[in-house]
């Protein structure tokens, strides 16, 4: 008995898929930035100090007089003279009318009235007081105003510049499907 049998081999079909993964870009550019400061506006004021010295008592020591003072001065003496001298005259005349007493009264008032005053030497300082010059003194004054100016700032962004390009998958036929199959036994006309 003759059996004949039929093998066959078969291949599966395999899938490749291919990835296309482009890089992606991205770019920031600077911001255009500006900035200006204006100067700070100052202002200054000085009122000077003013210092005055006042020396008249302090020449007046030293007799050095103008002519009103002088004048004034001469004045007060002569009556501060004639008052003494007022006084002397009725205290000799008091002497006079009391010459039934005896005493020499004319003796007296003519030795008292040649009788000058001795003179005194006497070392002294000019000016005699601290307080026979006189200062006033008035400081200076300062006024100092500031404007200060705030700055100007301009800037302008700009948005980042990205890229991104599309990624892509693509399927092909890796491994082609196929079947095979092999005849055991007789001969086969296959044109038959």
């Amino acid at each position: 008995m003759i059996t004949s049998s039929l093998r066959y081999h078969m291949t599966n079909a395999e899938m490749g898929i291919q990835y296309d993964q482009p890089t992606m870009s991205m770019k920031q550019p600077k911001a255009d930035l500006s900035i200006q400061q204006p100067k700070a506006e100052l202002t200054m004021d000085v009122q000077p100090g003013q210092l005055s010295i006042d020396q008249t008592e302090a020449f007046a020591a030293m007799d050095r007089k103008g002519p009103l003072r002088r004048a004034d001065d001469y004045v007060a003496n002569a009556l501060a003279q004639f008052s003494s001298n007022v006084k002397k005259r009725a205290q000799q005349g008091r002497q006079m009318m009391e010459i039934e007493n005896g005493g020499g009264a004319i003796a007296a008032i003519a030795k008292q009235n040649s009788r000058r005053p001795m003179k005194q030497l006497a070392l002294g300082y000019l000016p005699k007081t601290p307080f026979d010059v006189k200062i006033d003194y008035q400081p200076s004054q300062l006024t100092i105003d500031v404007q200060k100016n705030d700055p100007i700032i301009h800037s302008q962004s700009h948005n980042p510049q990205i890229d991104i390009p599309q990624w892509s998958a693509s399927s092909y036929m890796a491994v082609m499907p196929a079947i095979d199959f092999e005849y055991i036994g007789e001969h086969v006309n296959l044109n038959a």
